[in-house]
């Protein structure tokens, strides 16, 4: 009987070809980034030109050509600084938009919030002088809309209203117009007390001061003014005109306004040794605090006197008729009232 030992089998190697497949991807994404590398170049380079030329409606096409892409990498931050231009470009174009369609209040005004939101940005300074070209190319009266009203003081702050001394009281006086069209009185107030404040001998001053009387008198019929009867006729004067004699027994500085067929604005001081009266007040006027005497030309007037140095005060205003010849004498103190 004879024996046979089995010979040892080895065991089989079999290859998953990993390593080939892993090296394959690595060199296709190597290529791709490489290609992707030079198309965004290509596209960044085409967009920054539009960019820096303030063609943002061009720039922004080639931005998104590379926000839109894939890639595994971004070299050269291509993509990050096409995100950041973009950004400032898309914000940029709604100004110029609207500049375009015939909108320009509004145009200045997004070029504004541009300025504001990009300071920075190398298109804040195209911003800017495209503000000033619209103010200097277009009628005052087209651009007061209440939004750009709303901003003059901010316009005239950042320096962005050129020929300043030329548009600005212009604006002021057309800007309070639209105030008063939409019974905005005392935002109208504020823009005539400014522009009389800044510019007492412009040729519009007369026409500013006009404005003003009326506004107050708006407004303090808007607030619910008292209603102050027509003064009494105290004496005679000159035929042609009319004298109109107010003291002020009050402790608060007054102001006097009469809109008519001139337009008066004034100011009496207060009364130092006068009192505030409670709930009643003096049957007789006191006579102690200062007087102003204003001669003006007869017709029907509307009066206001309010307080100048407390806002608390109730205004009053009144319709008088004032006749050609006559003098008149009213005064003027506080009652306080409780509330009810």
């Amino acid at each position: 009987m004879s024996y046979s030992n089995p010979t040892p089998q080895q065991p089989q190697k079999s290859g998953c070809g990993c390593g080939g497949i892993i090296i394959a991807v690595l060199v296709i994404a190597t290529i791709y980034s490489t290609v992707r590398f030079f198309i965004d170049k290509s596209n960044y380079t085409k967009a920054h030109e539009a960019y820096t030329q303030a063609n943002c409606e061009i720039a922004i096409k080639s931005f998104d050509k590379i926000a839109n892409a894939w890639r595994l990498f971004d070299f050269g931050e291509y993509a990050y600084l096409a995100q950041r231009e973009s950004t400032e470009c898309q914000a940029f174009q709604v100004a110029a938009d609207k500049q375009t369609s015939g909108d320009p209040s509004g145009a200045i005004l997004s070029y504004s919030d541009f300025i504001f939101n990009y300071g920075s940005s190398s298109l804040s300074k195209e911003a800017s002088d495209r503000i000033k070209s619209i103010f200097t190319q277009t009628n005052v009266n087209v651009l007061a809309s209440e939004g750009l009203c709303d901003q003059v003081n901010v316009l005239e702050q950042e320096n962005l209203i050129p020929q300043k001394s030329t548009l600005l009281p212009n604006l002021l006086y057309e800007c309070g117009q639209t105030y008063e069209g939409i019974s905005y009185y005392s935002g109208a107030i504020q823009l005539y007390d400014k522009f009389l404040s800044e510019y007492p001998s412009h040729s519009l001053a007369t026409s500013v001061e006009d404005a003003l009387a009326r506004a107050i008198v708006a407004d303090a019929r808007a607030s619910g003014a008292g209603i102050i009867p027509a003064p009494e006729r105290s004496g005679s004067t000159s035929s042609g005109s009319t004298v109109v004699i107010i003291q002020n027994d009050s402790p608060e500085r007054l102001r006097i306004v009469f809109s008519g067929p001139d337009s008066r604005i004034e100011e009496l001081a207060a009364c130092s040794s006068c009192q505030t009266y409670s709930l009643i007040g003096p049957l007789y006027c006191p006579e102690q605090g200062p007087i102003g005497r204003y001669t003006l030309p007869p017709g029907q007037y509307d009066v206001v006197v309010q307080s100048v140095s407390d806002t608390g005060v109730t205004p009053w205003t009144g319709d008088w008729d004032l006749i050609s010849g006559d003098e008149y004498y009213n005064c003027f103190f506080i009652t306080v009232t409780s509330l009810p």
